[in-house]
């Protein structure tokens, strides 16, 4: 007992220490902390999500340093020096440092605005937490944790091999990277904290799943629901009809939490979304552009530092579109639960609540979308890459052009 008491302590620890570097760049306008229940029987002290009027001026203030930062970086990206530089890839790296810092800006503000909402998500995923705790069915919070800390951890080593690569490559310092590696990063832990939200609410309605299936006993496999209706009767009762209010109860309360994670995060994420393209697209064009020109060996480390930098962008954004199209299939295999234990449903009392509860499922449709323009999905990651690679046919060829007009020779006569 003692140790999984240690265990918790030191899981409750090193969440406070990533939401640090959350608050340290603006994306976390709260607080985490314990609260004890004083009852007969002294039950573990649960989480409470607060906020604050200081951290809401310290966005601010990040807010306006960001702006303020492009004033000394701006000049430092002009007087860089890199490997077949031009007039229009200089010009292309001071429109990325300053969408880079509108991003930031605009993003620190709006966390500023949409704190109560925030913080009302994450009272709301702790109490649907606890609901489920007192069916016996908690979430395996060590097993997220391992997670989240394995995909926290692979983020920082990508940001430290970019930072490296990129100090042997072009000898970089802090005024380059506030334009380039800040931005990116920023970008990058935002999807990675929508990516953390929708973790703790698939495991939820995994649970869920997992009580409504096993209704009348324990189902080895969902597979086979459509061969073990056919030879199992689901009978009713009292405490039956009474369970199955309750989880459409606990179901119609997770997809409302999910359609307010997805409202939240909706503007962010479409203004990271272009961020990311945009930086995705300069890069892979440079890349191939030095590829096309000279060997590999030349500049092994300057394509080392551009493989980390595509890497260090694509990452968060896969696991976001990933983890999104895995809640989807969670949240409608329960639609195929519940229509196996109404065809199997012999009381007509328990049919008509599996009914009702089918007819909540249909109308309760949940989308994750960046202001309605795209889903979030693995085919939203997938259409992104396609568009990515057809840009860099179009600007390849119109490069390709360009140099064989400059090189075209001059048939002039001379009078």
């Amino acid at each position: 007992m003692a140790r999984k008491v240690r265990c918790s302590q030191n899981m409750y620890r090193v969440t406070l220490l990533f939401l640090l570097l959350f608050k340290l760049l603006g994306l976390a306008t709260f607080s985490i902390s314990k609260r004890g229940t004083v009852e007969k029987k002294p039950r573990a002290s649960e989480l409470l999500v607060t906020g604050s009027k200081v951290e809401i001026l310290y966005n601010l203030l990040f807010s306006c340093l960001t702006i303020a930062s492009t004033y000394i970086s701006i000049p430092t990206v002009i007087n860089d020096e890199y490997p077949n530089k031009t007039v229009i890839s200089t010009i292309i790296d001071i429109a990325e440092g300053v969408l880079g810092a509108f991003v930031m800006f605009s993003v620190s503000l709006y966390y500023c605005t949409y704190q109560l909402a925030l913080i009302k998500i994450g009272n709301h995923l702790i109490q649907a937490e606890a609901t489920l705790r007192k069916l016996q069915r908690p979430a395996n919070r060590k097993h997220i944790f391992y997670v989240l800390l394995v995909v926290y951890s692979f983020k920082l080593v990508l940001c430290v091999s970019v930072l490296v690569t990129d100090y042997l490559s072009y000898h970089n310092g802090p005024a380059t990277w506030i334009t380039s590696v800040l931005p990116s990063t920023f970008v990058g832990l935002l999807f990675i904290q929508y990516f953390s939200v929708l973790t703790l609410m698939g495991a939820l309605f995994a649970n869920l799943n997992s009580i409504i299936q096993g209704l009348d006993g324990s189902w080895p496999d969902v597979a086979r629901l459509n061969t073990l209706y056919r030879t199992r009767r689901l009978f009713g009762s009292c405490s039956m009809i009474r369970f199955l209010v309750q989880t459409k109860e606990i179901h119609c309360n997770l997809c409302d939490i999910s359609g307010q994670i997805s409202q939240f995060y909706s503007l962010p994420t479409l203004i990271c979304v272009f961020f990311s393209f945009c930086t995705l697209l300069n890069m892979s064009y440079y890349l191939l552009d030095l590829l096309m020109i000279e060997t590999v060996v030349t500049y092994i480390i300057i394509y080392a530092n551009i493989s980390f930098w595509i890497i260090f962008i694509v990452y968060p954004l896969g696991l976001l579109t990933s983890k999104i199209t895995e809640v989807i299939n969670e949240i409608e295999k329960t639609g195929s639960i519940v229509h196996a234990l109404l065809n199997r449903a012999v009381d007509r009392e328990v049919k008509s609540e599996l009914e009702q509860f089918s007819l909540q499922l249909l109308h309760q449709r949940v989308k994750f979308t960046a202001k309605g323009f795209f889903t979030l999905d693995n085919t939203f990651l997938q259409t992104m890459l396609g568009t990515t690679t057809t840009y860099l046919v179009v600007l390849i060829q119109f490069g390709q052009g360009r140099v064989a007009t400059n090189d075209q020779p001059c048939n002039c006569t001379q009078e």
